[in-house]
C-alpha cells in the first residue's frame, strides 16, 4: 500500500487508529500529507491530548458549577484534561487514577499546580474514595472530608487503547492483559487467565452479562476449543472464525468490553463508589458522571432517581423527600456533532449530573432548590432535556395556533348567524308589508 501510494488507506488509518503512528507513516514513508489529514493530526501535538483527549469538557465544567477555591475530585485522572480545566477556573483538585502510567504522565504535565498546592494526585481506584479523602493532605488542611463536586469519566483512556501492550484493543496485537492497574494484587487476574482457565459456562455468562452478546455460548465454546490464547490476535482469530464479516467489529467490541469489565471489576467498583458518594459531597455539591455504555449509564440513572445504583424492591424504595440527589436534567446529554467529528471516541458518551440534597426536612434543601430554580420536592423540578423542551415548546405552539384558529372560526360562524338572523327578519318584514 505504501509503495503504490494508496493515500486513501493512510488517511482512513489516521482517522481510526493512532494519530502519531499514522502521521509518521505519512511523513516518513510517503513524504505526502494532505491538508485535511495534517489538520486532524496536528491536534495531537498538544501535550494534553497525547495521552487522552477529554470528552465534553465544557458541559462537565458547567454541570460542576466550579467555584473559586472549591475542592473537587477527579476520580479518573487519565491525561489530566478535565482536571486542568477545573484548575484554570480556580478550583482545587484531588486527582485519582489506578493506572500508574496515568499518574506519572499527569504529574509531569501538571507539576506547577502540584507545587502551588492546588492539585494532589493519588494512585487509587475510586472504589476507595472515602479512605483516600481521609488521608488526603488537601482535606486535612481544610479540616473537612466533604468536597464541592466529583467528576467521574468512566471507561478506558485513549492511551490504554492505543498501547498494544495493554491488550485493550482488538485492532493491534499484544498480550491478552486488560488490567488497568498492572502489578496490583487486587487486579492480578488477566484476560488470558479468563480465556484459558474459566469454563465455557463462566465465559459465556460474562460475555452475556457485561457485553450483551447474544452468541455468548457459541463464542465461549470457540474460545475454549482454541486454547491456549496468549495474545489479543489469538482471541480475535477465535471469534472471527464463527462471526460474519459484517458483524465482526461489533462482536469483537462487545467481547473485549466484557472481558475488560470482568478483569477490572468495573461494575463492582462503580456500584461501591456510587453508593458512598452522598457521604463525601457536601449539600449543594455536584456529582457529574460520563458513561460510555448502558451498563454504566443504567446504574448512574438508578442512583439519581432512587438513591441506590442497584434496583431496589418497591417496598424499600426511598420517598422523593429523602432522596440524596436532585437531577440537573432528566435525559442524558451527549456530545455535539462538532466534537464527534474531531474525537470519534466521544460518540457514545452520556453525561448525567445531580446536586446533593441536605438532610430530609432541612431548610438547606430549600436553599438548594432556590439556586436551581425550584424548591423542595423533586417532582417540582424541571426534569426536561433540551430536545424534549424543544418538542414541548413546538407542541404548545401548535396547540395555541389551533386554539386561535378555532376561535377565529367560531367568531366567523357567530357573524354568519347574526347576518342570517338579520336577513330573515328583513325578509319577514317585507312579506308582512
Amino acid at each position: 500500500l505504501l509503495s503504490t501510494g494508496n493515500y486513501a488507506f493512510l488517511k482512513n488509518l489516521a482517522k481510526s487508529m493512532n494519530y502519531s503512528v499514522a502521521k509518521r507513516r505519512l511523513d516518513c514513508c510517503c513524504g505526502f500529507t494532505t491538508s485535511a489529514a495534517s489538520a486532524s493530526l496536528d491536534a495531537t501535538e498538544n501535550e494534553n491530548l497525547r495521552y487522552h483527549n477529554p470528552v465534553m469538557v465544557e458541559e462537565c465544567l458547567d454541570a460542576l458549577a466550579i467555584k473559586k477555591g472549591g475542592l473537587y475530585v477527579d476520580c479518573t485522572l487519565g491525561g489530566g484534561g478535565h482536571t486542568k480545566c477545573i484548575l484554570q477556573r480556580g478550583g482545587t483538585v484531588i486527582g485519582l487514577d489506578q493506572d500508574p502510567e496515568a499518574i506519572l504522565t499527569t504529574t509531569a504535565l501538571l507539576e506547577e499546580y502540584i507545587n502551588s498546592g492546588k492539585l494532589e494526585i493519588l494512585q487509587s481506584n475510586f472504589r476507595s474514595i472515602e479512605a483516600v479523602l481521609k488521608s488526603s493532605s488537601l482535606c486535612s488542611v481544610r479540616g473537612s472530608q466533604f468536597v464541592d463536586g466529583v467528576l467521574m469519566d468512566l471507561g478506558v483512556s485513549s492511551h490504554q487503547i492505543n498501547e498494544p501492550n495493554r491488550g485493550f484493543a482488538f485492532g493491534s496485537n499484544g498480550p491478552l492483559d486488560m488490567r488497568m492497574s498492572r502489578g496490583d494484587a487486587a487486579s492480578s487476574i488477566t484476560a488470558a487467565q479468563i480465556c484459558n482457565e474459566w469454563s465455557v459456562t463462566a465465559i459465556a455468562d460474562a460475555l452475556y452479562a457485561f457485553g450483551d452478546e447474544k452468541r455468548s455460548r457459541q463464542i465461549a465454546r470457540e474460545i475454549v476449543f482454541n486454547r491456549p490464547l496468549n495474545t489479543t490476535g489469538d482471541l480475535v482469530n477465535s471469534i472471527s472464525r464463527i462471526t460474519s464479516f459484517k458483524e465482526r467489529t461489533k462482536t469483537l467490541a462487545r467481547c473485549f468490553q466484557a472481558l475488560r469489565i470482568v478483569v477490572n471489576d468495573e461494575m463492582g467498583a462503580l456500584e461501591h463508589a456510587l453508593s458512598n458518594m452522598h457521604k463525601i459531597i457536601r449539600p449543594g455539591g455536584r456529582l457529574v458522571i460520563l458513561s460510555y455504555h448502558s451498563l454504566e449509564d443504567r446504574r448512574v440513572k438508578q442512583l439519581f432517581r432512587t438513591g441506590s445504583p442497584l434496583p431496589a424492591p418497591p417496598a424499600a424504595s426511598n420517598s422523593e423527600e429523602s432522596l440524596p440527589w436532585i437531577e440537573l436534567f432528566r435525559r442524558a446529554c451527549g456530545p455535539s456533532e462538532q466534537e464527534i467529528a474531531t474525537n470519534r471516541r466521544a460518540r457514545s458518551a452520556k453525561l448525567r449530573a445531580a446536586v446533593r440534597t441536605a438532610i430530609p426536612g432541612s431548610t438547606s434543601n430549600d436553599d438548594i432548590g432556590d439556586q436551581l430554580g425550584f424548591r423542595g420536592k423533586q417532582k417540582s423540578m424541571p426534569l426536561v432535556g433540551a430536545k424534549q423542551l424543544a418538542k414541548l415548546a413546538a407542541a404548545a405552539q401548535s396547540e395555541i395556533d389551533e386554539f386561535e384558529e378555532n376561535e377565529s372560526l367560531e367568531i366567523e360562524k357567530e357573524i354568519e348567524k347574526k347576518k342570517e338572523v338579520k336577513s330573515s327578519i328583513f325578509t319577514f318584514k317585507r312579506k308582512k308589508e
